[in-house]
């Protein structure tokens, strides 16, 4: 993001890791391949840890790569990380969260969707 523009080739890229990202087909869901947190809390809880930092660092990377098709709510999203606003550049995507980090209160990041009621 920082000074790229429409014709920066790093663009390409992100249509391919937008479509990845959400193709059920793909192998790219964090649920299938990380044990429950909260379960991990009374049996394992340096692992509980270590399962909740690399979750977060995951939703950060993927945060920073959807800046720009949905900037306000990636912007959210790193909020609730705690990432600062000089950090959210493709150039930061090596720079991890520091361990420790204290987290903002969460907030909601989309709107909840209501059903609507049949006639």
């Amino acid at each position: 993001l920082d000074q790229m523009t429409t014709d920066d080739p790093r663009l390409a890229y992100i249509p391919k890791f937008m479509v990845q990202g959400w193709d059920p087909k793909t192998d790219f869901r964090l649920k299938d391949r990380t044990p429950a947190a909260w379960a991990l809390a009374k049996t394992d809880p340096a692992r509980q840890k270590t399962v909740l930092y690399v979750t977060a660092e995951v939703v950060r990377m993927i945060a920073i790569l959807c800046q720009p098709v949905m900037p306000d709510a990636m912007a959210k999203l790193l909020d609730s990380l705690g990432v600062a606003a000089d950090e959210r550049s493709f150039a930061s995507l090596a720079t991890r969260i520091k361990a420790g980090t204290a987290l903002p209160a969460p907030v909601g990041v989309f709107p909840r969707y209501v059903e609507p009621k049949a006639d």
